[in-house]
C-alpha cells in the first residue's frame, strides 16, 4: 500500500513575508526582559500531482514593553516519494513532522530579524507540536 510509509525530504524554507517595526521607546532598557506575546499559526498546501506539501509558519511577536512589533511567514517546501491520500494523516504529517523539521529555520530567522534591528538577542521557545496539534484538533487522534 502506497501510503504505509511517509517517506519525504524537505527541500526549501523561504521566507515568505515579514513585517518589523521598531517603536520609539524613551527608557528602554536592554538588560529588562519585556513581556512578550507570540502568536503561532499553522497552514498547508498539498499538491497531488506532484506529491509537495506546501507548509507555512506564521509569527506574530507583540507586547506593550516590546520596543518591536513584528509579524513573519515562512514556507517551506517537502517532497513525498508516495501520494498521501488520507486527510487526516497528511494533517498530522504536516503540522507535526513537517512543522518541526521547519520550526528552527523559522527560529533562526526571527532571531536574525530582531539582532539586525538593534535589538538584543531574542529566541523563539522549543514549540510541541504534538501538544499544538491536540490544542488546534481537539477531536483527532495522533498517530
Amino acid at each position: 500500500m502506497a501510503n504505509d510509509q511517509f517517506e519525504f525530504q524537505f527541500t526549501d524554507f523561504r521566507i515568505v513575508s515579514s513585517t518589523f517595526s521598531s517603536k520609539i521607546i524613551d527608557e528602554f532598557d536592554p538588560s529588562k526582559t519585556p513581556e512578550i506575546t507570540v502568536n503561532f499559526a499553522i497552514r498547508h498546501e498539498y499538491h497531488v500531482e506532484s506529491k509537495t506539501l506546501v507548509l507555512f509558519l506564521k509569527v506574530d511577536m507583540e507586547g506593550a514593553d516590546l520596543p518591536f512589533n513584528l509579524s513573519i511567514e515562512g514556507g517551506s517546501l517537502f517532497t513525498f516519494a508516495n501520494p498521501i491520500e488520507n486527510q487526516d494523516r497528511l494533517l498530522q504529517i504536516a503540522e507535526i513532522n513537517c512543522a518541526a523539521i521547519a520550526f528552527p529555520y523559522m527560529r533562526e530567522a526571527v532571531s536574525d530579524i530582531i539582532r539586525r534591528g538593534g535589538f538584543p538577542l531574542l529566541l523563539l521557545p522549543p514549540q510541541n507540536f504534538v501538544e499544538l496539534f491536540k490544542t488546534n484538533h481537539p477531536d483527532a487522534v495522533v498517530v
